[in-house]
């Protein structure tokens, strides 16, 4: 019976780590619309001002950094500011395969548990079954031995 509860309590403690786990992904995903949806209306009302103001539409725009004349070459020094943006997420790119491997983790022993927790509810029924019976075989037991002291009784 305790293991039984504490399969129990572990199959809780993991559905709620679980919910825990979707809604902060949701969360995050919001966030990150809502974001997207903000770049883009920024993006558009940048272009209509630039049409308003200027009659034309600005079709580059040139980094400060870029138009400096120290950097010489616009494209090498792009693909340096690229290849160090590059090398900063690396350094987080564990933090997505590690939620990954713990959802996998939580989803196989979920699973795990749920076929244990099954095991445990049939075992439980052949148990209680097994304890019907026994309490009938008693039952007739009794019934018969009340029955052959009331026979001798009245023999007497």
């Amino acid at each position: 019976m305790n293991d039984q509860r504490r399969l129990e309590t572990d199959l809780e403690s993991k559905k709620y780590e679980e919910k825990e786990f979707t809604e902060r992904m949701q969360d995050d995903q919001q966030s990150l619309e809502k974001m997207q949806s903000f770049t883009v209306s920024m993006s558009s009302s940048r272009h209509a001002y630039r049409l308003q103001h200027t009659g034309i539409p600005k079709l580059t725009v040139v980094h400060p950094l870029l138009a400096s004349p120290e950097i010489g070459d616009p494209g090498v020094f792009l693909f340096k500011l690229l290849d160090k943006a590059n090398r900063e997420l690396k350094r987080y790119s564990h933090v997505n395969k590690k939620a990954l491997d713990q959802f996998v983790s939580h989803s196989e022993e979920k699973e795990k548990l749920l076929k244990r927790k099954e095991e445990l509810d049939k075992a439980h029924q052949a148990i209680i079954d097994l304890m019907n019976a026994l309490d009938h075989q008693k039952y007739e037991a009794i019934t018969l031995t009340f029955k052959q002291v009331l026979q001798h009784c009245l023999i007497f």
